[in-house]
């Protein structure tokens, strides 16, 4: 997976072109979900999930693993707006282009959305279709699309690194689960739950 930063493009980036780049390879190297259901690495996870959650001042909550025979049922009755971390989640993007906005950025983020989540489609899809097939199409779409959202805030946060605000990715965290073969799936009564 790249991302074109020959010189015509370089600009397109800002002053965070190399930790973007950077980022953006890291994507390539993801071995989509392999490791779903599997039992390594758990400490390092629940680890990270903290750094995640810590980020956002969330602190009251247990960790729950699920297996992949509970993902239908799960992400059936999961709602968004149940999660308190998705009252702060929900407005990153609002405040990232605003922050965009202001430094002149616009067109970085633009070229972010169209751009990120194009090159992590098909090895998310792949990923999920091979460890998810049996669990029907919704659950695939629902690992790709969260595989293209997660990428695509952790990489329009490095757009604004140089800001004081936005110096820290609290994304990292999570591109840190899914590089470990895993995907984060939220914070929801009281538990955070993951695969």
């Amino acid at each position: 997976m790249n991302i074109d930063t020959d010189s015509r493009k370089t600009d397109l980036f800002g002053p965070n072109t190399s930790n973007l780049e950077t980022l953006v390879e890291r994507y390539s190297r993801i071995k989509w979900y392999q490791n779903l259901g599997g039992e390594n690495d758990q400490n390092e996870i629940r680890d990270l999930i903290h750094k995640f959650t810590s980020n956002f001042d969330v602190e009251d909550y247990r960790i729950k693993r699920l297996s992949k025979e509970q993902l239908p049922e799960f992400l059936e009755g999961m709602k968004l707006e149940a999660s308190p971390l998705w009252n702060s989640l929900n407005q990153i993007p609002i405040k990232m282009k605003e922050a965009m906005g202001e430094t002149g950025r616009d067109e970085h983020l633009n070229y972010i959305n169209d751009t990120i989540p194009e090159q992590v489609f098909h090895g998310a899809f792949d990923g999920a279709f091979e460890q998810l097939e049996q669990y029907g199409e919704e659950t695939i779409s629902f690992f790709t699309g969260a595989a293209m959202y997660i990428t695509t805030l952790a990489s329009a946060w490095e757009i604004l690194g140089d800001l004081e605000e936005w110096q820290s990715n609290h994304f990292i965290p999570l591109i840190e689960i899914v590089e470990k073969g895993h995907l984060p799936l939220g914070l929801y009564e009281n538990r955070f739950y993951y695969v």
